[in-house]
C-alpha cells in the first residue's frame, strides 16, 4: 500500500476511535493527545520522505512552513473535532506523493492560512 493511503486510512480510523469517545471530557484529552501523536508522527514521515529529495535550504523552507501553518491554525479545529493541521498536512503528503517540488509542498501546508486564520500575505 502507497504511504497516501497508509495516512488517509490512519486518519480515518483514529477519527472514528475520536467519534467514540469525545463524548466524555477525559476520553476528549486522551484523544487531542492522540491527535498530537498522530501529527507528530505524520509529520515527521513527510519530512523523512522529503530529506533525501531536497536541499537542506529547501527541508528548511518546508519545516519553516509547517511550522508558521501550526502556529496559525493551532486553535481551530475541523467539523469533526479534530486540529485542524491535519488537513494541510495531508495535503502535502498528496503533493509530496505526485512529486512535486518543495514549493509545491510549503503552499500545500500553507494553503488555508491567510484565509481561515489572522495570518497576513507578509507574514
Amino acid at each position: 500500500m502507497c504511504k497516501k493511503l497508509q495516512f488517509v486510512e490512519q486518519q480515518h480510523d483514529f477519527f472514528h476511535k475520536f467519534v467514540k469517545v469525545s463524548h466524555n471530557s477525559t476520553n476528549t484529552n486522551k484523544a487531542m493527545n492522540d491527535y498530537s501523536a498522530l501529527i507528530k508522527t505524520n509529520i515527521e514521515s513527510l519530512f523523512s520522505y522529503l530529506e533525501p529529495l531536497t536541499t537542506k535550504e529547501q527541508m528548511q523552507r518546508i519545516i519553516d512552513g509547517y511550522e508558521f501553518a501550526a502556529e496559525a491554525h493551532k486553535k481551530q479545529k475541523r467539523r469533526s473535532g479534530e486540529p485542524y493541521i491535519i488537513h494541510p498536512v495531508a495535503v502535502a503528503q498528496i503533493v509530496a506523493d505526485q512529486k512535486l517540488d518543495s514549493e509545491s509542498i510549503i503552499a500545500a501546508l500553507l494553503h488555508d492560512v491567510i484565509e481561515d486564520t489572522p495570518a497576513t500575505h507578509e507574514e
